[in-house]
């Protein structure tokens, strides 16, 4: 599994197979060109493809930005991640996308 969890500034790119952690790395972007640069080169770096591979998106970012619309020229298969279903929501969650914030809920299942 690929995660990438966007920032304004940064994001942390994720590999992980099953429990496992493959590959982690976090990189600042002052561009889009940049954002992709680095999601293309930790793919060649881990040999994988980002015409096959599955990528899920977290954080700030939205299917109408500049960034995601880059990203969908170079990756076929992205997805938003979604909140934990085993949790309880405030109806105020609603308001917010499901894959704000992935990093506070996965806090939660370290703790477990």
């Amino acid at each position: 599994m690929i995660t990438v969890n966007v920032s304004h500034t940064l994001f942390d790119l994720i590999i992980t197979e099953g429990k496992k952690l493959i590959y982690y790395n976090s990189f600042t972007y002052q561009s889009t060109e940049d954002f992709m640069y680095y999601i293309l080169f930790a793919c060649e770096q881990m040999q994988l493809n980002p015409e096959s591979a599955v990528f899920y998106f977290s954080g700030m970012i939205e299917k109408n930005s500049a960034l995601y619309l880059l990203a969908q020229k170079y990756i076929r298969n992205i997805r938003f991640t979604q909140r934990p279903d085993f949790c309880e929501y405030s109806y105020r969650f609603n308001e917010v996308p499901s894959h704000y914030h992935y990093r506070l809920y996965n806090q939660y299942l370290c703790a477990l």
